[in-house]
């Protein structure tokens, strides 16, 4: 097992965004989930965890459509060939093989030094309505992109190659939307986003439109929610 400290980046001066694709079915990922979820600890760390659907399992599906349309886009810009699981993609420029402890550790030592500066999130009237103040950056054409994750779950995989095993899975992303155009220009803005008690966190991030690198991001957690009874003995909500 990897501890956080082994995977976390030499005194990062930024926020680093860890953007795990993986899958249910993937013999591979349980491992990846984990790192993924070590990684969750730490303070500067905004992790989303995208399963895809072109390679999945057929009952308990955790997958998005979006995630594989998100992950074919990482793959022109960082032209990294065909789509694959586990792969992590950090700061939207370095590309890892998500259960490779060295590739991820050399990917965050760098992402570490990007000095990607932060997003202010705050509530503004509802649970449903929050503040965004993006920072000045160098002027350029953006897209702000916001995610939204789930409380955490224990599932247990029952048919595919993982067949028995019980994964925790952490930070599932669960909705992504591109928000909004942005010049990098200092600015507030209000936008709309569900989260409910099922829901963990809401990420806000900025990437440039041409090469997908994230230049700003941020994150708002919610308190987490009660542990609940599981769902025909195969799902639970962990704090």
């Amino acid at each position: 097992e990897v501890s956080s400290e082994e995977l976390a980046p030499p005194e990062p001066t930024g926020i680093v965004v860890v953007e795990l694709f993986s899958s249910q079915a993937c013999m591979f990922c349980p491992k990846a989930d984990g790192y993924l979820n070590k990684l969750a600890e730490m303070e500067n760390v905004i992790p989303l965890s995208c399963h895809v659907d072109y390679f999945d399992i057929k009952k308990g599906s955790l997958a998005k459509p979006f995630c594989t349309k998100r992950q074919s886009d990482f793959s022109k810009t960082l032209r990294s060939g065909p789509k694959y699981t586990p792969q992590m993609v950090i700061n939207g420029k370095y590309d890892s093989v998500g259960y490779k402890k060295e590739q991820i550790t050399s990917s965050l030592f760098k992402a570490g030094n990007d000095k990607i500066p932060l997003i202010d999130i705050k509530p503004a009237d509802s649970t449903t309505r929050f503040s965004i103040a993006l920072p000045a950056t160098e002027p350029g054409t953006y897209e702000i992109w916001v995610a939204i994750t789930e409380q955490p779950i224990t599932r247990s995989i029952i048919i595919g190659k993982n067949k028995g095993q019980s994964v925790l899975y952490e930070n599932i992303v669960s909705d992504l939307s591109s928000a909004m155009a942005w010049d990098g220009k200092a600015q507030n803005v209000t936008l709309t986003a569900g989260m409910d008690a099922g829901k963990k966190t809401l990420a806000v991030f900025a990437q440039n439109a041409l090469t997908g690198d994230i230049i700003a991001a941020g994150q708002y957690k919610r308190p987490a929610r009660p542990i609940s009874a599981p769902l025909e003995g195969e799902l639970k909500l962990n704090p």
